[in-house]
């Protein structure tokens, strides 16, 4: 599958993402961001030094804003089962100076 990546600055970050993936790389592509509202229900409650685990990544739609909320003294530990994913979820990161995301390419489920 071929991907043609697009690169947009939003309110959440600067985002590398294929405008073919729906739903996010829509959402990503027309507005400039991904469900706003879990994020204005999780700012309050983050606080700086937190730490948060985002299970399903994807492409750090969460991650990215999660790591501005927690800080350089906060951890998010990320996972991410598709490989193209992944590599997305870690050039976000990247592209938004968040050392503090911990991203693994992993399917984390119970048996």
């Amino acid at each position: 599958k071929e991907h043609k990546l697009r690169l947009k600055k939003g309110e959440q970050g600067i985002f590398l993402y294929d405008p073919n993936n729906f739903p996010t790389g829509h959402a990503q592509h027309y507005f400039g961001e991904w469900d706003i509202e879990l994020l204005t229900v999780a700012d309050p409650i983050l606080e700086e030094g937190d730490t948060v685990i985002d299970v399903g990544a994807h492409q750090g739609e969460y991650s990215v804003p999660f790591g501005q909320m927690v800080g350089p003294k906060g951890l998010v530990y990320s996972f991410e089962a598709q490989r193209f994913s992944h590599q997305l979820l870690g050039a976000n990161a990247a592209l938004n100076e968040l050392t503090n995301i911990h991203s693994y390419h992993a399917l984390l489920g119970h048996p």
